[in-house]
């Protein structure tokens, strides 16, 4: 039957009115399938040769269910498909599989008493209320207007809450959190609506509003202490309390200190802040206790000293303080935020730089580039201050009569602050026309800063673009008169690439192109094009050059030098041990760099950076001979040595006791505790041990970890308690015994190992699968159990339900087999005389298959009735769940719809008396269509619907509404060459190619059986894809994705089936 309603529904005449239904719901049932990312299986996977994944969803199948996730391997036993049909008994197949059901069945009843309670949305994993409260309190917020507030919360006896949460909806915002106990007579609305007036409507509401709004008062107190930004949550203090609290801390040097926390009577933080701002900085965090003598303060006076309190102060300061010094010259400068590792200039422009920009008020400016001499940069840096603004970049030179300022103003009032300044503006404001026309055109996203064309050629220039199959090109260069661009644009292309940039001048005969593929014949297609091709192809020799001297990764664009002397120096560098030296430097005379890289050599390492001075009597490298005396070369070389040599000696310490990887920074302890700890772990037989913990007298822990390496292995982790007599690793090796050593080690081990026997017998009943955890049955009835069910022909069935004596499961499958279904869940006990089979034909014989059997058939047969007057009124698609009433109103308003042209529309929403709705939708529908969403006022000369029925012309109607039609309709002919190739779904936007060869791939995938493959990936030759999605048809699905070459799928929708919604509607009611 269903495949005569297929074959019917893709061949039966019907008018264009219903044509269009059709094709509508049809793309409507497709997109939603493929955006709701439901019963959608992944495609990436490569299939497996034997075609295991298919089996595993016939298995599935056979559970009941074709929605399982496939990647993942079938497991004998089937522990979640037997989840799955448990709950499907409740009347479900979606909730997760992951967790161990309920002894008796608690959230299946929890889940079907809320369902009785309107809704299957709930999580199941918390306990049920006895007398099902929230359930209650879920009916009751529906009552107030919304399902969407979390049930966890206990509902208040008389409901205030929903009263609350319509006050406020009447106060114009849904948004405030329940939670909180709304005040008798609605003073929060009030709050809220008073704040609003006070200019704001972001503060939080949970606190109490004080009567007469000191709040706002508080707030505009605030800002007028001169921020905006302190949180209102505190209760204000009657005569300004932390304003002066505020300014207290703005007098002890700083304005970021939190207010929240109670000032102390004397003032202790702020003494605390004092100190630490006499040790020179107001950055450190309060709450830590200052130090008795004040070593911190003292190192941090000691980089105060040195003009900063940014430094971190764990580290010790270095004996002679050059860094300081360094510090200090930039402190003199006015700032304590320049890095220290780089040389003072000798003259100190830099400092002068900078205190001249701090006299222009910022601190922010790099130092590196030169101040201007007369300071005009700082003069330009106030007149932008005056003019509103601090955030224009200093650089560029101030213009005389600071037109920029003004020019920035007049874009403000046209109606954008974004425009970059650095452009002269033009006298009359040509610029903000030049916006405005552009925006005119369609597009508010053009650059401003070149000069409008008098009669807009820009825009015709932007359009020619779009013409030509692209709206990405940037507009700042001048348009060529017969479009030499767009020309320039395919010639590209057809040199095999669209991604050159436009802005340099097309050479009349191609030259670039040419260039282009010369290159590619030099063994690169990466060679940036802006550079003007040598005549007779000199970089590509230059090139080939450098690969003959070893190497092709040399930049090109610099100058290829006569003899060669790059390629030497590279060769020189080469012969003295390395590669890796960047050539762009001129080599020196007599090679003194390569003296120094074999100089740093003979001291033992080629690593060293080249390019600092080598110091004349070698300090460097003696300093690192020194520490490789040590025993390592991995020192970093920077920093002095310390004079008796400490740290070579820390360092040799902790060689002495087997490890060269501890950090040097610690101070070494007196007696050695740590080395002795290290060799006592090693002596155990793992240097891997952290060594800052303490060691443990005896050393227990060395002895558990020698006992668990003697039992196999030295991966356990040290910190439990080693048991006395050792029965973990007895546990461990009985199991390894068994055949596998992945069991956990913690849980106690069984006497006589009945685990391991139970493991055993179930490898040899053809699984290895079993969780060990449950306690193996005396004769073994579950490989039995799981035998029987392998020969009643499915391996599918869970194993922990204890089987039945004679086999009554097996019998009660093969039953409903042969009642023309395989998919019952088995877990429900099976009735005598057979009332289910029976339940499942009448409800065939009520002309469908689909109704899930869980509920108790109704003698007379209701639900059937209630079906077929669903039916009587236009419609299978009723959910049955619901009682039906008396008079028949749904079906009535079911019917008025029909009337209106569709019979998609939702029940649950009351008919409009005069049927405005229905006006609406005829009116989308006298435009072609029946898709268009109610709730939107129809537009009164219903460009809408004429914007529709262009795009009907082209032979669609599910094309989105808001956008303005194209003038020649370009987008409607692509469209149309798509339907051609039999599709409509194809976006529009991109140039459809020349020969069609992607309406050719769209056909090829569609002779495979589907029209959903996303069409922009090259077919494979021999149809390997397409043969993989008949596979899996075959299988059952045809939503499996067919997988590139590269092994990279794309996602799809799912194609629907014979048995779809529209299918059967059109065959039962257009036939």
């Amino acid at each position: 039957m269903l495949g005569i309603k297929y074959e019917f529904c893709n061949r039966i005449w019907v008018s264009r009115y219903q044509y269009r239904i059709a094709i509508v719901s049809w793309h409507f049932l497709v997109s939603r399938l493929h955006y709701s990312g439901q019963n959608r299986i992944a495609f990436p996977f490569i299939p497996v040769g034997g075609g295991r994944e298919r089996k595993h969803h016939q298995d599935w199948c056979s559970a009941g269910t074709s929605s399982i996730a496939f990647p993942f391997t079938p497991v004998g036993g089937g522990r979640e498909r037997k989840h799955h049909q448990d709950w499907c008994s409740a009347g479900t197949s979606s909730i997760a599989f992951p967790f161990t059901p309920v002894g008796g069945g608690r959230e299946r009843k929890h889940h079907q008493d809320w369902c009785s309670a309107g809704t299957s949305s709930i999580a199941f994993p918390f306990t049920p209320v006895g007398g099902g409260r929230e359930r209650k309190h879920h009916q009751d917020w529906c009552s107030a207007g919304t399902s969407s507030i979390a049930f966890p919360f206990t509902p208040v006896g008389g409901g205030r809450e929903r009263k609350h949460h319509q006050d406020w909806c009447s106060a114009g915002t849904s948004s405030i959190a329940f939670p909180f106990t709304p005040v008798g007579g609605g003073r929060e609305r009030k709050h809220h609506q008073d704040w609003c007036s006070a200019g704001t409507s972001s503060i939080a509401f949970p606190f109490t509003p004080v009567g007469g709004g000191r709040e706002r008062k508080h707030h505009q107190d605030w800002c007028s202490a001169g921020t905006s930004s302190i949180a209102f949550p505190f209760t204000p203090v009657g005569g300004g309390r932390e304003r002066k609290h505020h300014q207290d801390w703005c007098s002890a040097g700083t304005s970021s200190i939190a207010f929240p926390f109670t000032p102390v009577g004397g003032g202790r933080e702020r003494k605390h802040h004092q100190d630490w701002c006499s040790a020179g900085t107001s950055s450190i965090a309060f709450p830590f206790t200052p130090v008795g003598g004040g070593r911190e303060r003292k190192h941090h006076q000691d980089w105060c000293s040195a003009g900063t309190s940014s430094i971190a102060f764990p580290f010790t300061p270095v004996g002679g303080g050059r860094e300081r010094k360094h510090h200090q010259d930039w402190c003199s400068a006015g700032t304590s935020s320049i890095a220290f590792p780089f040389t003072p200039v000798g003259g100190g422009r830099e400092r002068k730089h900078h205190q001249d920009w701090c006299s222009a008020g910022t601190s922010s400016i790099a130092f590196p580039f030169t101040p201007v001499g007369g300071g005009r940069e700082r003069k330009h840096h106030q007149d932008w201050c005056s003019a509103g603004t601090s955030s224009i970049a200093f650089p560029f030179t101030p213009v005389g009569g600071g037109r920029e300022r003004k020019h920035h103003q007049d874009w403000c009032s046209a109606g954008t602050s974004s425009i970059a300044f650095p452009f002269t503006p033009v006298g009359g404001g040509r610029e903000r026309k030049h916006h405005q026309d552009w925006c005119s055109a369609g597009t508010s996203s053009i650059a401003f800063p070149f000069t409008p064309v008098g009669g807009g050629r820009e825009r015709k220039h932007h359009q020619d673009w779009c013409s030509a199959g692209t709206s990405s090109i940037a507009f700042p260069f001048t348009p060529v008169g017969g479009g030499r661009e767009r020309k320039h644009h395919q010639d590209w292309c057809s040199a095999g690439t669209s991604s050159i940039a436009f802005p340099f001048t097309p050479v009349g005969g191609g030259r670039e192109r040419k260039h282009h593929q010369d290159w590619c014949s030099a063994g690169t297609s990466s060679i940036a094009f802006p550079f003007t091709p040598v005549g007779g192809g000199r970089e590509r020799k230059h090139h080939q050059d450098w690969c003959s001297a070893g190497t092709s990764s040399i930049a090109f664009p610099f100058t290829p030098v006569g003899g060669g002397r790059e390629r030497k120096h590279h060769q020189d560098w080469c012969s003295a041990g390395t590669s890796s030296i960047a050539f762009p430097f001129t080599p020196v005379g007599g090679g003194r760099e390569r003296k120094h890289h074999q100089d740093w050599c003979s001291a033992g390492t080629s690593s060293i950076a080249f390019p600092f001075t080598p110091v004349g009597g070698g300090r460097e490298r003696k300093h690192h001979q020194d520490w490789c005396s040590a025993g390592t070369s991995s020192i970093a070389f920077p920093f002095t040595p310390v004079g008796g040599g400490r740290e070579r000696k820390h360092h040799q310490d902790w060689c002495s006791a087997g490890t060269s990887s501890i950090a040097f920074p610690f101070t070494p302890v007196g007696g050695g505790r740590e080395r002795k700890h290290h060799q006592d772990w090693c002596s155990a037989g793992t240097s891997s041990i952290a060594f800052p913990f303490t060691p443990v007298g005896g050393g227990r822990e060395r002895k558990h970890h020698q006992d668990w390496c003697s039992a196999g292995t030295s991966s356990i982790a040290f910190p439990f308690t080693p048991v006395g007599g050792g029965r973990e690793r007895k546990h461990h090796q009985d199991w390894c015994s068994a055949g596998t050593s992945s069991i956990a080690f913690p849980f106690t081990p069984v006497g006589g190992g009945r685990e391991r026997k139970h493991h055993q017998d179930w490898c040899s009943a053809g699984t290895s699968s079993i969780a060990f955890p449950f306690t193996p049955v005396g004769g073994g009835r579950e490989r039995k159990h799981h035998q029987d069910w392998c020969s009643a022909g499915t391996s599918s069935i869970a194993f922990p339900f204890t089987p039945v004596g004679g086999g009554r499961e097996r019998k009660h499958h093969q039953d409903w087999c042969s009642a023309g279904t395989s998919s019952i869940a088995f877990p429900f006990t099976p009735v005598g005389g057979g009332r289910e089979r029976k339940h499942h034909q009448d409800w065939c014989s009520a002309g469908t298959s689909s109704i899930a059997f869980p509920f108790t058939p109704v003698g007379g047969g209701r639900e059937r009735k209630h079906h077929q007057d669903g039916c009587s009124a236009g419609t299978s698609s009723i959910a049955f769940p619901f009682t039906p009433v008396g008079g028949g109103r749904e079906r009535k308003h079911h019917q008025d719809w029909c009337s209106a042209g569709t019979s998609s529309i939702a029940f649950p929403f009351t008919p409009v008396g005069g049927g405005r709705e229905r006006k609406h939708h005829q009116d989308g529908c006298s435009a072609g269509t029946s898709s268009i969403a109610f709730p939107f006022t129809p537009v009164g000369g219903g460009r809408e619907r004429k914007h529709h029925q262009d795009w009907c012309s082209a032979g669609t109607s599910s094309i989105a509404f808001p956008f303005t039609p194209v003038g020649g309709g370009r987008e409607r002919k692509h469209h149309q060459d798509w339907c051609s190739a039999g599709t409509s779904s194809i976006a529009f936007p991109f140039t459809p190619v020349g020969g069609g060869r992607d309406r050719k791939h769209h056909q090829d995938w569609c002779s495979a059986g589907t029209s959903s493959i996303a069409f922009p990936f090259t077919p494979v030759g021999g149809g390997r894809d397409r043969k993989h999605h008949q596979d899996w048809c075959s299988a059952g699905t045809s939503s499996i994705s067919m997988p590139p070459a590269d092994g990279k799928g794309v996602q799809a929708g799912v194609v629907p089936g014979p048995s779809s919604p529209m299918c059967t509607f059109l065959a039962e009611h257009h036939g």
